[in-house]
């Protein structure tokens, strides 16, 4: 620690989830920035700045589709 009391260093707080779980979720897909998916040398998918895709049914998550609140 510094004569202030105050870390040299400080830590950056990690970035909150880019792919959270939302109510209702059935299927969460998080293909980080940068990952490269090969399929029997077929197809590739590349992510150069990430991919989040949620499949998600409101009623599971007990929301309303008529229902402001």
């Amino acid at each position: 620690m510094s004569p202030e009391g105050h870390c040299p260093h400080p830590h950056p707080h990690p970035d909150p989830d880019p792919c959270r779980q939302l109510p209702g979720t059935v299927l969460r897909i998080n293909i980080p920035a940068g990952a490269t998916i090969n399929i029997l040398n077929l197809v590739e998918l590349t992510s150069p700045s990430g991919i989040c895709l949620i499949l998600r049914l409101p009623f599971l998550g007990g929301e309303c589709g008529e229902c402001h609140h």
